[in-house]
């Protein structure tokens, strides 16, 4: 190991190439939420879009992770993946400049805002497979822990405070001057990522060719996870809790307004309060797989550290809300863990030319989870009642550890080294 991997253990910004990426990433994440809230206004505020486009409008990114995951898992795997999240980060920018332009000249209308929320969906769902494999060529080994657990933590801020900071923008300018912001924003991240250096990868063999072979490429992410104990049942504990936790979020702001009688302010204040444990999440990581190794540190994260999640159901208004700020505080700090935990361990085991590929299954799966549970969520509150509602998600969320509990989890094997001869396909 060099002295230049020893001092990175413990600060991963001495590396040339993580301070952009982390700050590419991070202003990209930023954009993608930016959006998210200007999108929506334009087709209610400009438009006059009605129920049935604006819930079209939101469904657009579930439906492009729905059906382009997969081959964009591939398209990682084979091309240039700097040059793919440049790539992708300006098409973002010019997809979105469009938005205004076409509103100056008076051809804006639904058709467009749903085409480019199509594009913006299909392309940072691209940039996001990219972000998480591409680490393992701008970093040595050594340092992989403490640099996705920094990138983990920007992503952590970014998708909470990125809707606070675009309803801002929108607010003190307006809907199309915060696109332009947005696109500005793209283009920044573009620059950055444009500064990572990044190891050359070996070329990868095509030998197949025909929709036979397409598929066959597209399924060997699947064979990896399948021959791979660990990361099959890291792919279970991921789309049980992610079913859970988004019921949980989806019935969050009903539950703390009704049931806890709390504050529109209040209802700001728990958001951050799950930003700051995603944040917590992201600084002790490093910590604690040291301390308890690359592989338990997963089993620690969904058993011990999110054990608080179990308090949700039993907040109350008034000072009872407290259980609710610790149960999600705790719940966000350990998935910022575990994720960076699995998103390393997939890094060291998985070969580079299948990474997006495995990538892209896991974000395939807990993207049908979250769907699933945001429809469970509404029959729960339908058939009986939100507090119901909280108690099943909690008790699923933490439940969802249970996959964990076997030997190549808790025995001290190699922990560098896949169960089962998964390495490769």
């Amino acid at each position: 190991m060099t002295a230049q991997e020893i001092t990175g253990r413990s600060r991963p910004w001495t590396h040339r190439g993580v301070p952009p990426l982390v700050g590419s990433v991070t202003i990209s994440s930023v954009g993608t939420e930016i959006s998210g809230v200007a999108l929506p206004l334009i087709a209610i505020t400009v438009l006059q879009a009605s129920d049935t486009w604006v819930a079209a409008l939101e469904a657009a990114a579930y439906v492009c992770m729905l059906l382009f995951t997969l081959p964009i898992g591939l398209l990682a795997d084979r091309l240039d993946r700097k040059r793919v999240l440049v790539s992708a980060d300006l098409v973002c920018a010019a997809t979105i400049t469009a938005v205004p332009v076409l509103w100056a000249l008076d051809l804006l209308n639904l058709g467009v805002v749903l085409a480019v929320a199509a594009v913006l969906g299909f392309f940072t769902t691209l940039h996001a497979v990219c972000a998480e494999t591409i680490m393992p060529d701008v970093v040595p080994d050594g340092v992989l822990d403490s640099a996705n657990g920094l990138l983990n933590t920007a992503r952590s801020v970014s998708s909470v405070g990125g809707p606070g900071l675009g309803g801002l923008i929108v607010s003190a300018l307006n809907v199309f001057a915060g696109l332009l912001v947005d696109a500005v924003s793209f283009l920044v991240s573009a620059v950055l990522l444009a500064r990572v250096p990044v190891r050359p990868r070996a070329p990868v063999a095509r030998e197949r060719r025909g929709p036979r072979g397409i598929a066959r490429d597209l399924a060997a992410g699947f064979t990896a996870v399948r021959s791979d104990e660990r990361l099959l049942r890291l792919l279970a504990t991921s789309t049980t809790s992610n079913l859970f936790a988004t019921m949980a979020g989806t019935v969050e702001v009903l539950f703390l307004v009704r049931e806890l009688r709390v504050a529109p302010w209040g209802v700001g204040a728990a958001y951050s309060v799950t930003a700051v444990g995603g944040v917590v999440g992201g600084l002790v990581f490093g910590r604690l797989r040291r301390r308890f190794g690359p592989v338990r540190v997963i089993v620690v994260s969904q058993l011990l550290l999110s054990a608080p999640v179990l308090l949700l159901p039993l907040a109350t208004p008034g000072a009872g809300v407290a259980f609710y700020l610790v149960g999600w505080f705790w719940y966000a700090l350990s998935s910022v863990v575990y994720a960076t935990a699995v998103v390393t361990y997939r890094q060291r085991t998985v070969p580079r030319e299948l990474l997006g590929r495995v990538g892209a299954v896991g974000r395939w799966f807990t993207g049908i989870a979250a769907t699933a549970g945001a429809a469970g969520a509404a029959v729960l509150v339908g058939v009986w009642d939100v507090r119901t509602a909280v108690l099943v998600s909690s008790a699923g969320v933490y439940a969802s550890g249970a996959w964990l509990l076997a030997g190549v989890f808790l025995s001290r094997a190699d922990e560098h080294a896949p169960v089962d001869g998964g390495r490769a396909p």
